[in-house]
């Protein structure tokens, strides 16, 4: 219900942004958006790449991207989705001795866990035409990334290879905060990858963008492997204010890039001062 609430939140703030801040040619793009995203989010559906629901997710997120952050947001997104599904799809194959798959339907949780931040900062960045938005925004996208190279290479480490974030002690191959070398530099060049991505875009700062990105998107991955080996792994729940929450892996993945979101705003903040 949470979840759905949340795509009517979306739907709103679109409907708002199309009526007061955007101009003709945004208000063209926007609804070509919804189109283009409508309809290949059904045509998932019908593939069954998607749930019900995660399309309707998928569509909000379709429209944000394409129509209020263009072709330069989409393509960071789609860099995200397109890297994730080849890694997955090679290490699926059949001669693989473990199965770390990417073939069941993504859900409108999963859609959001991923994707918040990244909408979210989008938003403001097209209200408010303020670069440090567009950069945290591109974040979002990254710390996603970085957590799946590292979640999908570091599956198949060997069970001597991998230890609990939380005290370093061994643990296997998949459990909830558990890291391992190639799982680790994976995670990094996963975050590199869609920083410097950004260099083919005109920012005010590039190098500075480009940094700050890589950053917060590593930074992000590891967060999700502390907060995993914290609530995951020990099954603890959050306390917040009055209510209690037992996070699950999306929750988790929606946390961490919270965490690295702001480290890249910290970053690119402290950079530019320092350049100054």
């Amino acid at each position: 219900m949470q979840i759905r609430l949340l795509n009517y939140g979306f739907y709103f703030a679109l409907i708002l942004i199309f009526m007061l801040a955007s101009g003709p040619f945004d208000k063209i793009r926007i609804l070509l958006a919804f189109f283009f995203s409508g309809t290949l989010c059904y045509i998932s559906f019908i593939f069954r790449w998607l749930s019900l629901d995660g399309m309707k997710a998928a569509i909000v997120m379709g429209t944000v991207t394409l129509g209020l952050g263009g072709w330069e947001f989409t393509l960071y997104l789609l860099l995200f989705f397109i890297s994730s599904n080849i890694i997955g799809a090679v290490l699926d194959a059949p001669d693989n001795p473990q199965e770390l798959k990417l073939s069941e339907r993504r859900t409108d949780e999963q859609v959001w866990a991923n994707g918040f931040w990244f909408a979210f900062f989008l938003c403001l960045w097209f209200v408010t035409d303020l670069e440090i938005f567009a950069v945290a925004s591109i974040a979002g996208v990254a710390a996603a990334t970085s957590d799946t190279w590292a979640t999908l290479i570091g599956g198949y480490s060997n069970k001597k290879d991998v230890w609990l974030i939380s005290n370093f002690k061994k643990v296997p191959s998949g459990t909830d905060g558990g890291i391992s070398i190639n799982g680790t530099v994976s995670g990094l060049l996963g975050a590199i990858f869609i920083g410097l991505m950004t260099l083919f875009f005109s920012y005010s700062l590039p190098l500075v963008t480009a940094i700050s990105i890589a950053v917060g998107g590593f930074v992000g991955c590891l967060s999700d492997s502390v907060f995993g080996s914290r609530y995951q792994f020990y099954k603890r729940k959050l306390n917040f204010f009055k209510f209690q929450l037992k996070p699950e892996n999306n929750l988790v993945n929606w946390m961490a890039g919270a965490v690295g979101v702001a480290t890249c705003i910290l970053t690119y903040q402290l950079l530019s001062y320092a350049m100054v």
